[in-house]
């Protein structure tokens, strides 16, 4: 059992320090995706973001590392807002594309 712990926690270490996950940073995770594009509307235009995840991953941690990544980007620029305008794979790499705002805080 313990070997077990040590093999899993080698395993996730090494990804981590290697790149292959994508940590989501603090201001990261201030950042939220908005699926109508009407409700940025009074949102300022900050630019376009870029995320993605390296190939080799299962599906749903290449979506994941991909999503975290737009997100860390958009915070990077000063947006707290995203909507996602495109979904590619090129060769097994996940990459999104994405319009950051930001928009005022609702009370």
């Amino acid at each position: 059992m313990v070997r077990r712990i040590l093999i899993s926690l080698s395993i996730t270490a090494f990804m981590v320090f290697t790149g292959c996950i994508t940590l989501l940073s603090t201001s990261g995770a201030l950042v939220r995706f908005e699926e109508n594009s009407g409700m940025v509307t009074n949102c300022k235009y900050m630019g376009t973001v870029r995320g993605t995840s390296p190939a080799g991953m299962i599906d749903d941690l290449k979506k994941e590392n991909a999503l975290n990544d737009i997100r860390n980007n958009a915070a990077l620029i000063g947006a707290n807002t995203v909507v996602i305008i495109s979904k590619d794979s090129l060769f097994d790499e996940t990459v999104l594309h994405g319009k950051a705002y930001y928009c005022p805080l609702q009370q």
